[in-house]
């Protein structure tokens, strides 16, 4: 799946961290990542995942098949903003695995 993603800038982080609190309140998470919901249409919505930087794509991914699964999705985008945005508001968002470099047995 495509993630169709944005970049956050500095004038989105009163925003962002506006929402990341409201999700927070009423438990608004798909895969782990809060998100914003606005209605795109008598169709559905259009889902906002928002994730930290550094995020692998894999996990991206499954929040938003988790999120088409539960909800009338039309179209979504996935906005990679700071990780400090998130701890800020208090927003524990788990870091992203380190890739293993060393060789696994065997190889």
């Amino acid at each position: 799946m495509r993630l169709n993603s944005y970049k956050a800038v500095p004038e989105d982080k009163p925003g962002f961290q506006k929402t990341f609190k409201w999700c927070q309140k009423h438990n608004h998470f798909f895969g782990g990542f809060p998100y914003d919901d606005p209605l795109a249409g008598p169709d559905g919505i259009h889902l906002m995942l928002l994730v930290p930087e550094g995020t692998p794509v894999e996990a991206c991914q499954r929040a938003l098949k988790a999120a088409y699964a539960s909800q009338d999705v039309v179209r979504h985008t996935t906005t990679f903003s700071p990780r400090e945005w998130f701890t800020e508001v208090g927003l524990m968002i788990e870091e992203p695995p380190v890739p293993n470099s060393e060789p696994g047995p065997g190889l």
